[in-house]
């Protein structure tokens, strides 16, 4: 039920006043949250300011951070690149199996549990460099002791696969599915 519209008061006192017609926030305030959430340069600016506070502290202290040496320009784009695939194959796996808590429970699972103890087994090296989490770890170039993974362009690409795979999936079993 919803209450009687507030005479004489404008809309901008009552998104600041929280006073709203509705049990859900006013619609000021979802569009005021999404200007400065979705700014235009709002993550370059965050990276900026995150630079420009850590280096020259962590310089403070001695610790030199080279930012074109020892691999980091391609470390970093293959982290990227790694959070953008899994991003997709978490909203393809979202998709099959339409419950939130159990896609994530379940993927952080697979990737933190059953994947390294799978990968720690030698008689199933051969295969293993193919699975999501040492195609990500080969795509970044994060190796761990006494493992293989393949280049970082095919662990990009066999990530990508994954990724493609489970969002087609997901957009496919959506479309057939009743909305009901």
């Amino acid at each position: 039920m919803t209450s009687p519209p507030m005479v004489g008061v404008p809309a901008l006192l009552r998104c600041r006043s929280g006073v709203s017609s509705r049990m859900v926030s006013p619609p000021c305030w979802r569009a005021r949250s999404r200007r400065i959430s979705q700014g235009p340069r709002t993550k370059e600016i965050t990276i900026a300011v995150t630079v420009a506070i850590a280096l020259p502290w962590l310089d403070a202290k001695g610790i030199q951070v080279p930012l074109a040496g020892n691999g980091i320009p391609a470390t970093l784009a293959g982290v990227v690149a790694a959070v953008a695939i899994f991003g997709l194959i978490g909203v393809g796996l979202g998709a099959l199996v339409r419950e939130q808590v159990a896609t994530v429970v379940g993927l952080l699972v697979y990737l933190f549990i059953a994947e390294p103890i799978v990968t720690r087994i030698p008689a199933l090296s051969s295969w293993t460099i193919y699975l999501p989490g040492a195609a990500a770890n080969a795509l970044t170039q994060v190796a761990q002791a006494n493992q293989d993974f393949l280049p970082p362009w095919q662990g990009g690409l066999v990530l990508a696969a994954y990724g493609l795979i489970l969002a087609a999936a997901g957009t496919f079993l959506t479309t057939r599915r009743d909305i009901t």
